[in-house]
């Protein structure tokens, strides 16, 4: 984790090439999976013993305070390098100035903006295969150690194991979503064996997944086609159309009460399993059976607790991905896919620890201009192309969780609003 922090340094990225990059990145892959392969079976000789770790707590405050250190000073290297950014939105204050600074920047040239994509579309196969690994074992031992630990500070250890986990599950989604798109690995056939793979354990079917996902890189934000891949899918007109039962319906689903607590259940867990295909619903079935029927009610609640997490996050980062005021919009006649992946799509500002959950989600606006870019290039095609990026939308994790609550368009002045907000859609009857 520290030789993640020390190579994502600004200052290293600005001098160093996408060969450096890669090469660091598997460094990075190698030692944690190490660590990993070291933690388990550290836990398996002590058979998961508490008390052997209290002549160590002196060297554990230690490690815990350089970590916090470590931690501090990333953030505080994050917020000096947030203005340097002019397109920046950390508060709704100043929306309407950013979003007019927005329509009057015009974009790039087409062809330069996808020349250079384009030179990131290739995948590598080891830097591939390290990530994949990494992410199942430590999503695995996090698993195991949030269901077997039972030392005596397991009251505080488990909690933080399952929010990890939850949030590496997340991680584990997205290198789903880009064998999907095979652009994981160099051969299609095991990106498409990877993701039906995978895709039991996260509750996702690869086939009936990828058709509706594809449908939405063809034709989102474009306002005569159907949006419900996006969490704001009706404008104000359609949702008056509604009957009372569908208006209750759309709130339970896209309001942001339960965008993202109970919906990620509903959509993982039930909704995919209607479009599935037997096989894929087979596995799952699978590993229902092993997980409910083998293990009691402890393995069952990190089960559900870790797919809820990682479900919500996953949802959150979506919905600030295409539903922010000044989002593109267009009808068929109108409708540029440049445009919709330059303004239509966003470029979110996390922190540096957070990048390992989110598996560069964040680089929205290349992912939909080029899906052949792997997730762990699109850093390194944003970085070494800012000058390109420079008219995306940006945003902060504060300014994206300010506008959790947008789940109805107003595609008149490209804006949001709340379905909870009953006033102000009776008044625009």
């Amino acid at each position: 984790f520290c030789l993640h922090m020390f190579t994502q340094d600004a200052s290293w990225q600005a001098r160093a090439t996408r060969a450096d990059v890669n090469k660091l990145d598997i460094v990075r892959s190698f030692l944690s999976w190490l660590l990993s392969w070291s933690l388990v079976n550290m836990c398996k000789q002590n058979g998961f013993d508490d008390s052997k770790l209290a002549n160590d707590v002196k060297g554990i405050r230690s490690a815990l305070s350089a970590f916090i250190t470590l931690f501090s000073s990333s953030l505080t290297s994050f917020r000096k390098e947030m203005p340097k950014n002019s397109n920046t939105v950390s508060s709704s204050s100043d929306d309407k100035d950013q979003n007019s600074i927005r329509k009057e920047q015009s974009l790039p040239n087409e062809s330069e903006v996808y020349n250079h994509i384009s030179k990131f579309a290739k995948p590598n196969d080891l830097m591939a295969t390290f990530i994949v690994a990494e992410t199942l074992i430590i999503y695995w031992f996090l698993f195991a150690f949030a269901c077997m630990y039972e030392g005596e500070h397991k009251w505080i250890a488990v909690p933080i194991a399952i929010l990890i986990c939850g949030f590496t599950r997340t991680r584990l989604f997205c290198v789903f979503h880009d064998m999907a798109h095979h652009s994981f690995f160099s051969k299609s056939r095991i990106n498409a064996i990877g993701a039906i793979l995978l895709g039991w354990m996260v509750y996702t079917p690869y086939s009936g997944w990828k058709r509706g996902h594809d449908y939405h890189h063809r034709h989102s934000n474009n306002t005569d086609r159907k949006q419900y891949a996006q969490t704001a899918p009706l404008d104000i007109k359609q949702y008056q159309k509604l009957s009372q039962a569908q208006k209750l319906m759309y709130k339970m689903i896209y309001g942001h009460w339960t965008l993202v607590s109970t919906t990620p259940y509903l959509y993982f867990m039930v909704y995919q399993r209607f479009i599935s295909k037997w096989y894929e619903n087979l596995l799952v079935a699978m590993y229902l059976l092993a997980i409910y029927g083998y293990g009691d009610y402890r393995l069952m609640m990190v089960d559900l607790l870790t797919t809820g997490l990682g479900g919500g996050l996953g949802v959150f980062l979506f919905h600030i991905q295409h539903t922010f005021e000044g989002s593109y919009k267009a009808p068929c006649s109108e409708y540029s896919r440049y445009e919709n992946g330059m303004t239509g799509s966003s470029y979110l500002l996390v922190p540096e620890w957070f990048k390992f959950f989110s598996a560069s989600i964040e680089y929205h606006h290349i992912h939909h201009l080029n899906t052949r870019v792997p997730l762990y290039n699109l850093r390194a095609c944003h970085e070494f192309g800012q000058h390109l990026f420079n008219s995306v939308p940006t945003f902060t994790l504060l300014g994206a969780a300010q506008r959790l609550p947008y789940s109805i368009r107003v595609d008149e002045n490209r804006e949001f609003i709340s379905c909870y907000d009953d006033y102000f859609l009776s008044s625009a009857r």
